[in-house]
């Protein structure tokens, strides 16, 4: 009985475990009945492009912003690799074994690959795609901290291969992280040819900006052909005689309204909005508490570093919004307030579109100026005593010696003649003996 239990569990986990490979590993077109578009699952291959740093699906072809301000890390080429599923797990995959990635470290890109396929011209061009963005300043893979990274997907229904075309049709962009999400857009081609873009858009200069794309598909629907009228032979008219012509009273002709031209769409601007606050612990993120600063003066320039617009924030109003009608590179920068120091960056580059807006914050955090105690060098000057006027000088006299009496010095005198005596007496005795 448990022999017949093992095997039934093992029979169900091995099912279970082919069901998952075969889906994992199920083209592309399982869900895309009439894809047009070769090597859409990036399964079939990768070759390198002039670099090793730039590895991409065969049949796609890499694009990318070059410039400017790539020495202070904007706008650079991001590298392009597989996404290989047997050597990174399946986070990042979707179906099959692997995904087209394009990433940069510390640096902004804006790019991604491009293939231009053969259609009927006016047929009906329509793409979908699967994108997942990792914009992080940490290393956890399922959270993106401090990211904003765009995705998108375009045609060019011209053939044309240059991204900034302005007859390149976009998909709305998608700043979704950390999660699969699903691109599409629709043209209607112009000629023989179209062009499928890919494209990701990174703003900040993070650890990692990572894009990864799986499971393009591309549908095409013809142009219905108009229908030709075929000509029917004519009938032998009838002879008929000729009538005479009645005049007919002349039509007074209708006065045509003059047409009013049609008002010219505005565009509509794009914003980006900037504030400054006062970063109490220093970690370049606003947290609670961290209140609004003033006396930071930031500045709007263009690509060529031109200044645009300046604010001077109060602290209390932001944020302050600039409007940008062009689309294009603009460059944000900060000037301190007074006594503080930066502890985020102090310029940012942003790619501005039409009716987008960008959130920019300036984080500073107070530094007194320390006080400078000035200690006197000792001098070089030698101070010689001044000429002062002796004290004069008093002897010191002894006491007065009292006169001494005759007896006194009788008595003196004796003394000295008792030793004398006695000395003649010891000399006497030594000579005595030696005869």
């Amino acid at each position: 009985m448990r022999v017949g239990c093992f095997f039934r569990a093992f029979a169900i986990v091995g099912a279970l475990t082919l069901g998952a490979s075969l889906y994992f590993a199920r083209p592309v077109g399982a869900e895309c009945p009439g894809n047009v578009l070769p090597n859409a699952g990036f399964e079939g291959g990768f070759t390198a492009r002039g670099a090793i740093q730039v590895v991409v699906a065969n049949s796609w072809e890499p694009f990318w912003q070059e410039g400017p301000f790539q020495e202070d890390g904007y706008n650079r080429r991001p590298e392009y690799q597989p996404e290989d599923a047997s050597r990174f797990g399946r986070r990042r995959v979707r179906e099959g074994n692997f995904a087209q990635k394009w990433s940069s470290v510390y640096a902004t890109h804006h790019g991604g690959i491009y293939q231009r396929i053969n259609v009927t011209p006016n047929s009906l061009v329509t793409v979908h795609a699967w994108a997942q963005a990792w914009s992080s300043s940490g290393d956890d893979p399922a959270v993106s901290v401090g990211g904003n990274y765009q995705l998108s997907v375009g045609i060019d229904p011209t053939g044309g291969t240059d991204w900034n075309s302005p007859n390149v049709v976009w998909s709305p962009r998608s700043n979704v992280l950390d999660q699969w999400v699903e691109l599409s857009v629709q043209a209607r081609a112009q000629g023989g040819a179209v062009t499928i873009y890919l494209r990701g858009d990174a703003e900040f200069r993070l650890k990692h900006n990572d894009a990864y794309f799986d499971d393009v598909c591309v549908t095409i629907v013809p142009p219905t052909p108009v229908a030709t009228n075929t000509r029917r032979p004519t009938n032998t008219p009838a002879h008929t005689s000729t009538p005479t012509n009645t005049p007919v009273p002349s039509e007074t002709p209708t006065l045509t309204p003059s047409l009013v031209p049609s008002a010219t769409p505005t565009p509509v601007p794009g914003v980006v909005r900037v504030l400054a606050f006062e970063d109490r612990n220093g970690d370049g993120k606003r947290d609670e508490g961290e209140v609004l600063l003033a006396g930071a003066q930031i500045a709007l320039l263009n690509a060529q570093r031109t200044p645009l617009a300046t604010h001077t924030t109060d602290g209390v109003s932001e944020p302050y919004a600039f409007q940008v009608v062009e689309e294009g590179n603009y460059l944000v920068t900060e000037v301190d307030p007074p006594g503080y120091v930066s502890t985020s960056p102090n310029q940012w580059m942003v790619t501005i579109f039409p009716g987008a807006r960008v959130d920019l914050f300036f984080a500073d955090r107070f530094e007194p100026t320390p006080t400078v105690t000035f200690t006197p060098k000792p001098s070089a000057t030698v101070f010689r005593p001044t000429a002062t006027s002796m004290p004069s000088l008093v002897p010191l006299l002894g006491p007065t010696k009292t006169p001494l009496t005759l007896s006194q010095r009788i008595s003196n005198m004796s003394g000295i003649l008792v030793a004398g005596l006695a000395f003649i007496l010891l000399l006497a005795l030594v000579l005595g003996r030696r005869r």
